[in-house]
Parts: structure tokens; C-alpha cells; sequence
């Protein structure tokens, strides 16, 4: 017995069918917006910001790599280490240790020179002159954690007044 698909079967599919080819368009449709939208949010980020980059003075300073840099930049860091280490001399910030500390358990803070230009800002200009800045710095990348606490010491106002 073969089957007849009555004419109100097949006016519930054409409006399913319907249906389906209008919610394709749609999603088309709605693609394309956001297609245009992240475009948009592309070229506004992509645009310098006026008075960001051009504020003299306000970029951050350059680490003068000592053992690449030319020979007179080298005096001048010489110059400037010698300087800051009187500074560490004068205030008796590193008293002269013997190696007993080591025995008794002391730990060597590894430690580097960093170097920048203070005078940096102005350089091509006619009145560039530079001011070597040297600074002793501890390697945090030789840092322990051992005993330290490393949770957060703030909490969010919900887990307040959730303990309230």
C-alpha cells in the first residue's frame, strides 16, 4: 500500500523549510555585523593615541647591556658604578664580610649592575648630554620561596560580606 503525503504535510514542511532558510540568512547576516564590528574594534586599536607616546620624558628607560656597549659608554658606566658603590661604602650598606657567615648559614643574594641613560628623552638633540645611572640590583630569578607566604592578602567585598 503505498502512501499519499497530503497537501497539508507538505505545506508544514514548505514552512519548516521556510523557516530554515530564513534563520540561514539571519545567521549570515549576523555574522557579517560582527565581521564588521571586529574590524572596526581593529582599527580603532590599531591608531596611535595622541599624547601617549609623544610626552617627553615618559618612556621607560633602556638597560644598557655594559659588556656590548661601545668603550667611551663603558667609562661612563664605570664612572657611575663607582658612584653608586661609594654611595654603599659611605651609608656602611655592605660592611666587609668575612666567609665564617657562610658556615653559620648566611645565603649570598646573587646580584647584578643595571645600567640606564637618564638623559635618554633628549638624545638628537643639541643639548643631549648623557647621565649614566648605575643601580645594584638583586637576580629574582635566583629567589627562594621557601617559608613565604604566597596567597593573596586581599579578598574580594562578596567573601566579606559573605563571612559577615
Amino acid at each position: 500500500m503505498r502512501r499519499v503525503l497530503g497537501p497539508a504535510f507538505i505545506e508544514i514542511v514548505m514552512i519548516y523549510l521556510n523557516n530554515f532558510v530564513i534563520t540561514l540568512l539571519v545567521h549570515k547576516q549576523y555574522r557579517q555585523k560582527i565581521k564588521e564590528k571586529q574590524e572596526l574594534c581593529l582599527q580603532l586599536f590599531s591608531q596611535p593615541v595622541k599624547g601617549v607616546d609623544e610626552a617627553p620624558g615618559k618612556k621607560v628607560l633602556k638597560v644598557i647591556h655594559f659588556d656590548s656597549a661601545p668603550p667611551d659608554v663603558q667609562e661612563g658606566l664605570r664612572a657611575s658604578r663607582a658612584k653608586e658603590w661609594n654611595k654603599f661604602v659611605q651609608f656602611a650598606a655592605v660592611p666587609i664580610t668575612e666567609d665564617n657567615l657562610l658556615v653559620e648559614g648566611h645565603v649570598v643574594v646573587p646580584s647584578k649592575w643595571a645600567h640606564t641613560d637618564k638623559a635618554e628623552h633628549k638624545e638628537g638633540s643639541p643639548d643631549y648630554a648623557p647621565v649614566w645611572k648605575s643601580r645594584v640590583v638583586s637576580r629574582g630569578n635566583f629567589e627562594t620561596t621557601e617559608g613565604l607566604r604566597s596567597d593573596s592578602l586581599t579578598a574580594d567585598i562578596d567573601f566579606h560580606l559573605l563571612i559577615a
